[in-house]
């Protein structure tokens, strides 16, 4: 199946890596726990490898961002969806490698719209390499 015929397909695709990548890094970004709360090591470390495991295996594309939008990794989906290898996307602005340029205003507003928290469910288009 070609995704760039499939103009349904990768729009969705391409929102739910969005507003999973915001999800993601929140889950993977490190918290401070009070002592009598703390997960054992082990036990941090076995959920580390459970979040691994679901992000590299699913098969939605899934990009995590830092708190600036610039790409911290991708998933092996996201890469074969948008045709980027991974060592060319670390560090960079995601808008800067999937949104069309004639929709960087949308996407710019989409970016402040899942920094901020907000939620919303729209239908775009994005590119691939």
């Amino acid at each position: 199946m070609n995704w760039q015929s499939t103009p349904l397909l990768l729009p969705l695709v391409a929102v739910a890596c969005l507003v999973l990548g915001a999800l993601g890094g929140a889950l993977l970004r490190p918290r401070r726990r009070h002592a009598s709360t703390a997960a054992p090591d082990g036990e941090l470390a076995l959920q580390k490898a459970f979040l691994g495991h679901l992000f590299e295996a699913s098969s939605e594309a899934i990009v995590l961002l830092d708190n600036q939008d610039r790409v911290v990794e991708a998933n092996a989906e996201f890469i074969r969806l948008f045709g980027y290898p991974a060592e060319a996307i670390a560090g960079r602005p995601i808008n800067e490698l999937i949104v069309p340029e004639e929709l960087r205003e949308e996407g710019d507003m989409l970016t402040r719209q899942v920094t901020s928290g907000g939620r919303f469910s729209v239908e775009t288009l994005r590119r691939r390499r």
